[in-house]
């Protein structure tokens, strides 16, 4: 899992600054009222790949780590990874009660990493704890509501729409704009 040093560079830097808000205004300003406000819904910006959603995400995290607030970033499959590691080291407690405790989880391209049973049953066991704790989590994807419901089930869609608000990124792929491909 990423801790703020560990986060890579380019991910750092990410701000609102930095930030080509184009027609995702509401979007915008749902994650600048997070910076400051611990209690309120999380969220769940959902978008095709190269529109902005991490950088989005990562403005708020990098923000609550400037102001002293634990934030945690991991992408789905280092999520995975970081869990079946932790079966070998014995530290699989300490990892699930850090994702659970965690003032803010930002989860970075889920539904990229390979489905399976225990995986959809670790996801469901950290979302649901973060929601009973009241938690805000920040997760970024390419599915839509009705993806993430065939993908994971419908329990793990019906928490996600209760913690948090939902938020499709527009936009031409960042990435790939001026190129040709």
């Amino acid at each position: 899992l990423m801790t703020a040093s560990e986060v890579p560079e380019r991910l750092r830097e990410m701000s609102f600054k930095g930030y080509d808000v184009g027609s995702n205004h509401a979007a915008v300003e749902a994650v600048r009222k997070l910076v400051r406000d611990q209690k309120s819904k999380g969220l769940v910006l959902t978008g095709p790949p190269g529109v902005g959603k991490t950088h989005l995400g990562m403005a708020l995290v990098n923000n609550r780590l400037i102001l002293g607030t634990a934030a945690l970033y991991v992408t789905a499959p280092q999520l995975f990874k970081s869990i079946v590691a932790s079966y070998d080291t014995g530290k699989y407690n300490s990892l699930m009660d850090n994702l659970i405790t965690v003032d803010l989880l930002m989860l970075d391209d889920l539904g990229v990493e390979k489905t399976t049973d225990n995986r959809q049953e670790e996801l469901f066991m950290i979302i649901n704890s973060r929601v009973n704790a009241g938690r805000q989590m920040i997760i970024t994807t390419n599915l839509s509501a009705a993806d993430i419901q065939d993908r994971y089930g419908a329990r793990i869609l019906s928490r996600l729409m209760a913690s948090c608000d939902w938020y499709e990124i527009k936009g031409v792929d960042r990435r790939l704009e001026g190129k040709m491909i």
